[in-house]
């Protein structure tokens, strides 16, 4: 049986490249010492190590850090903090959202001070699988008492017809409807609401 050789090629490149930043930062916090400018080390990196030189942006916040006080040239270790996402916030957040489909992540925000609200953007839109959508337009919408309405006028006109014939057709005026909105109509933004892509459309008057 061969045996199997662990693959050190990432270690090893990862090592020089740690390397290689230490040896960088070293030489700006030399020439920190000597009273160079950032843009008198910047120039000096490239010269000598061309394109393998840090940015001028991180020259200059090692050149501030130097001035500050730091003496060290290696990266600080990162701790992992815990997600705060649990399957008890998962759950709380969505019936906030059931309860209320527009509510806005402000809203949940107060609801929420514990948890950020790029975080609770992630819960609804990523964990929950919500979107904002908004309602379709649709040129009317009737209401059930409308829809009673024209079903009584329809009644009433084929009787007459029947009683009174082709002279009742002449008697009837047509002509186009407009409808008035005795309220404020709601935006299309205003009318987005927290919804799955599968879930039934909104819908709302068309003004």
């Amino acid at each position: 049986m061969s045996s199997q050789q662990p693959n050190t090629s990432n270690s090893s490149s990862s090592n020089r490249s740690t390397y290689r930043r230490c040896e960088i930062r070293s030489v700006i916090r030399f020439l920190t010492l000597r009273n160079e400018s950032a843009g008198s080390i910047y120039r000096q990196l490239v010269e000598t190590y061309r394109c393998e030189v840090m940015t001028r942006q991180h020259v200059t916040k090692w050149v501030r850090l130097f001035k500050e006080g730091r003496t060290d040239t290696h990266d600080e270790e990162r701790c992992v903090r815990p997600s705060v996402i649990s399957d008890e916030l998962l759950q709380q957040v969505e019936e906030k959202v059931r309860d209320d489909h527009r509510v806005t992540l402000d809203a949940l925000s107060e609801s929420f001070p514990h948890i950020s609200r790029s975080h609770l953007g992630e819960i609804i839109t990523e964990k929950l699988g919500y979107r904002k959508l908004c309602a379709r337009w649709v040129p009317k919408m009737l209401t059930p008492e409308h829809r009673q309405n024209r079903v009584l006028a329809v009644c009433e006109f084929l009787e007459r017809y029947e009683s009174e014939g082709e002279t009742f057709l002449d008697s009837i005026v047509t002509s186009d409807e407009t409808w008035v909105c005795h309220y404020t109509p709601e935006s299309k933004r205003q009318s987005q609401q927290w919804r799955h892509t599968h879930s039934p459309s909104i819908k709302k008057f068309k003004v």
